[in-house]
């Protein structure tokens, strides 16, 4: 039997730039003129052997191959038939050929492509898993091309992220994460620890959160900063987990002055605690990529603390505390799964490079793709920018003073007013999270319809306000009776929906469902 694989005799032998790419050649020559079944390689009708290629052949073939030069072929528009090189043109491009405004007459468009693709499928998914995808890629209805291909991007990608979560995490808690993870508005009480534990791996399209601060409050209290860091580093390597890929998690905290009982439990031990820094240390360790920092101008001093006012002399003047920050993070987890093109939903791509660390991007390689460039470069994407794109529509859209707002890297808006003219407390909460923070969240780093998680929810504000606009808010809380404390904030946020309370009883899941707001604890 002839060998396919014989070098191409009809082309100069010493051309030292074909012997560099004779392995590519090959490669390409069987991907689009030959069938791979199993380990046997047999030639499609018609095609004649690589070897036997006539002159005009294999220079098309070795012009293809030379990059940086003008267009080689124009495939994505016309396949050369190598017995008789005459041009036709497949059911694909006829099917184009026949668009009107971008609107596909064929109803087979993404069967066809499906089919295709079944080659790289099957080496993602495993027999059963394929057979599910294949039945539900059946059901997608679509208008057009865009449609089509956006809908079979969006299944694909919720099959592969079960492929992940069965490889990396399969033994989460079902019940607990159909109850958390549904809904508009879900106040989960419990410990924020045990609670990430139950769900699913990257699960959560967008965190914030302000911690609980070391010994600051009545219901946070540690032996020492140590122990106290360890526990928010046990929390912050779980939300890693479970925050989505190549998505956001903001983190509101400020320095403090306290004693890190590290040497002492004395009051002479006190001392200004850079929270912020240890933080992004954690953060970094987990698997986190720092982004910003945002400087929170929380507005005028109203203490008189460490004035010193008597003492208007050099080394008894010390500033206080006006300011936190607002950290991003953005989770940046090198997924190596292919994912289809967004023009054409191909599978046929290769790997590129990577657009920043940990984001793999991808180029098209189907030459029928109906977007090429003129030097018939394939499409070149990444996963986010795949969701960035298909999402970019009104309900969507950010509006303008939010985004002046946040233009410059210091913000100044008044913290909650807690306290009123008679010194009462009128929310219940000693450190109530203003509005302005996950509304920024919300807006800027999520989706109408994804899902946002405050593991330390405190009034629930986060969550309130992502349930008002469009998302499902999550709050893990441990103290219960902050129930009260969500319900006064519901109020003042305007927000009288529906929401569920769970928490655990004995071990028991417990969900109570709500279809507005009460005064009173039910």
């Amino acid at each position: 039997m002839m060998n396919e694989f014989q070098p191409i005799t009809r082309i100069e032998e010493n051309d030292v730039f074909l012997k560099k790419k004779r392995a590519k050649l090959q490669k390409w020559y069987v991907n689009e003129y030959m069938t791979v079944n199993s380990d046997k390689v047999i030639p499609h009708k018609n095609i004649k052997p690589l070897n036997s290629l006539s002159n005009s052949d294999g220079i098309k073939i070795k012009r293809m191959l030379m990059q940086d030069k003008k267009l080689i072929q124009n495939e994505s528009k016309n396949r050369l038939n190598i017995n008789g090189n005459k041009k036709i043109e497949n059911q694909e491009q006829k099917s184009v050929r026949e668009t009107q405004g971008n609107t596909f007459k064929s109803e087979d468009y993404i069967l066809n492509i499906n089919q295709k693709n079944q080659f790289y499928l099957k080496k993602i998914f495993d027999e059963e898993t394929l057979m599910n995808f294949n039945h539900d890629v059946k059901k997608i209805q679509y208008d057009n091309i865009k449609t089509g291909v956006d809908k079979y991007s969006i299944l694909y990608e919720r099959y592969v992220k079960e492929n992940y979560r069965k490889q990396t995490y399969p033994n989460y808690d079902k019940q607990f994460s159909e109850n958390a993870l549904n809904g508009k508005l879900n106040l989960v009480f419990g410990d924020s620890l045990e609670l990430l534990k139950k769900l699913p791996s990257e699960s959560i399209q967008v965190m914030v959160t302000s911690p609980p601060y070391y010994n600051a409050r009545e219901y946070s209290k540690w032996n020492n900063l140590d122990e106290y860091l360890d526990n928010m580093k046990e929390i912050i390597k779980e939300c890693y987990r479970v925050l989505d890929n190549h998505r956001a998690f903001l983190f509101n905290v400020g320095d403090i002055f306290d004693n890190p009982n590290r040497l002492t439990r004395s009051t002479w031990g006190k001392e200004r605690i850079p929270l912020g820094m240890y933080f992004i240390n954690i953060f970094e360790e987990a698997g986190f990529k720092f982004v910003d920092d945002f400087i929170w101008d929380k507005g005028e001093v109203q203490s008189a603390r460490h004035k010193n006012s008597f003492r208007p002399y050099p080394l008894y003047q010390y500033p206080i505390n006006s300011y936190e920050h607002i950290f991003v993070f953005m989770k940046h987890r090198l997924d190596k799964y292919r994912y289809p093109c967004p023009i054409c939903g191909s599978l046929k791509v290769n790997g590129n490079t990577q657009s920043e660390p940990g984001v793999q991007s991808w180029e098209c390689k189907n030459y029928d793709c109906f977007e090429r460039s003129k030097s018939n470069r394939g499409k070149r994407f990444s996963l986010i920018s795949n969701i960035k794109q298909r999402n970019q529509n009104e309900e969507n859209k950010i509006d303008e003073g939010l985004i002046q707002k946040w233009r410059r890297d210091i913000v100044k808006f008044p913290p909650v007013i807690k306290i009123n003219s008679h010194g009462k407390n009128t929310l219940g909460h000693t450190a109530p999270f203003p509005e302005d923070i996950p509304e920024y969240a919300v807006k800027a780093f999520s989706f109408v319809g994804e899902t946002l998680l405050d593991p330390f929810a405190g009034s629930f504000t986060s969550a309130i306000v992502a349930a008002k606009y469009g998302r499902i808010g999550i709050g893990f809380e441990l103290h219960k009776e902050n129930i009260i404390v969500a319900k006064k904030r519901m109020a003042q946020l305007n927000y009288n929906s529906g929401y569920k309370v769970i928490y655990y009883d004995n071990n028991e899941l417990v969900v109570n469902k709500y279809k507005r707001r009460l005064l009173d604890f039910e």
